[in-house]
């Protein structure tokens, strides 16, 4: 168990890869990635997306809910 010191954490949440080997942590700006098969999960924190200032009809968007699709992707809902 460890923390993500993220303070922009409102939605978002967490998906595991198919092969059970990646975690994907989902804060409102950033998402990372874990390797869950390391001796030191923690220090495999990867930094694989980043919030990029979109502003939709009148907000900002977010990075929302992650969701294991059928086809083994990972899809991040966009939350206004």
């Amino acid at each position: 168990q460890f923390e993500i010191n993220d303070t922009t954490f409102l939605y978002g949440g967490a998906a595991v890869s198919p092969d059970s080997r990646y975690l994907y942590a989902v804060t409102n700006n950033i998402i990372y990635q874990f390797d869950l098969w390391a001796a030191d999960i923690k220090s495999t924190k990867t930094v694989v997306a980043i919030y990029d200032g979109f502003i939709g009809l009148f907000f900002r968007t977010l990075f929302g809910t992650p969701q294991l699709a059928p086809d083994g992707s990972i899809w991040v809902a966009s939350v206004s």
